[in-house]
């Protein structure tokens, strides 16, 4: 990364992360044409929700027979994670107009926002409206795509975990961690060491009493979509006309850190309420390469391809 801050910059800044996208989302659009959802739907989820983790739960849940309201709360449960990172975010743009508060704030994903949030260690704590809205877009472009190809691949492609294409948002995640904790001054290392052991403990003792996913299509798609927006957008709206206390800038500053590494250490481990989680050795062991590629390249691009290609090899020796 540089400090330049102009729309070619913002998508050159995305390129690694749409691998993370890609893999997904052609995941996501496979399964949902396994359910019946022909690749119109599947665009229409990726248009409207925009929400991975959720959609995947709104297929599974619309499957199963669930009612809309128990689909439409799921999804706000899985997505009100934004308003912590809207809320980190929306400083950056107070001095823009609320259009264009509400346009990041709407396509705001968990990969734009550690990007974002990496990004500003290069550039003295200033992101531009230009380049996140590039990154948002090119994200937002990629995601649609690629679930409505995942779509189209249904009746051929039965098993992308094979290919270890879901693997490739956690390697991005390590990746951006990683670069997050060795490029921002602001922060004491000490501190971020911490923090991280702590999510880790949180998120494997956690997993003993809450599910990792607390959990028609028309309807389903305005209401899912409607609690996803305004769970980004709001802390946008509220906070341009508003300073925080020095405290919770403080406290927001180790959200981007929080977030990621509970992320990655999720995909880690196996939850069975009730009990101490499984460790998910597959996942465990891709993970390794990719610490060692991030040291050595400090390269998103390269660590997520990394990732990608070890649990690849990882499931076909084993």
């Amino acid at each position: 990364m540089n400090d330049k801050l102009d729309v070619k910059t913002g998508v050159k800044d995305t390129l690694p992360t749409v691998f993370g996208y890609i893999g997904i989302g052609l995941a996501f659009g496979i399964i949902a044409s396994s359910i019946g959802l022909n690749p119109f739907f599947v665009g229409a989820m990726s248009l409207f929700i925009y929400a991975g983790g959720a959609q995947f739960v709104t297929v599974s849940m619309l499957s199963s027979g669930f009612p809309i309201l128990s689909i439409i709360i799921a999804t706000f449960l899985i997505n009100s994670r934004m308003i912590l990172m809207s809320m980190a975010v929306a400083p950056f743009f107070k001095k823009y107009s609320i259009y264009k508060n509400i346009s990041i704030g709407t396509l705001l994903t968990d990969e734009s926002f550690a990007l974002g949030m990496n990004k500003q260690n290069y550039t003295r704590g200033i992101l531009t409206y230009e380049w996140f809205n590039a990154v948002n877009l090119v994200s937002y472009f990629t995601w649609v795509v690629s679930s409505v190809i995942g779509g189209l691949l249904g009746g051929i492609v039965k098993n992308p975990k094979a290919l270890g294409l879901d693997f490739a948002l956690v390697a991005m995640f390590i990746g951006l961690l990683y670069l997050q904790v060795i490029s921002d001054i602001t922060i004491k290392k000490k501190v971020q060491f911490l923090v991280i052991v702590v999510v880790f403990f949180l998120v494997y003792f956690g997993m003993i009493f809450i599910p990792s996913n607390v959990l028609i299509i028309v309807v389903t798609l305005i209401g899912c979509a409607i609690v996803t927006w305004l769970s980004r957008i709001l802390p946008f709206i509220l906070l341009k006309k508003f300073d925080l206390p020095k405290a919770v800038t403080e406290y927001l500053s180790l959200v981007p850190i929080v977030i990621m590494s509970a992320l990655w250490f999720d995909s880690l481990l196996i939850q069975k309420i009730g009990y101490l989680p499984k460790i998910n050795y597959e996942n465990l062991f891709a993970s390794l390469p990719m610490v060692l590629s991030a040291i050595i390249s400090k390269s998103l691009l390269v660590i997520v391809l990394i990732g990608i290609v070890s649990l690849a090899i990882i499931r076909l020796v084993f």
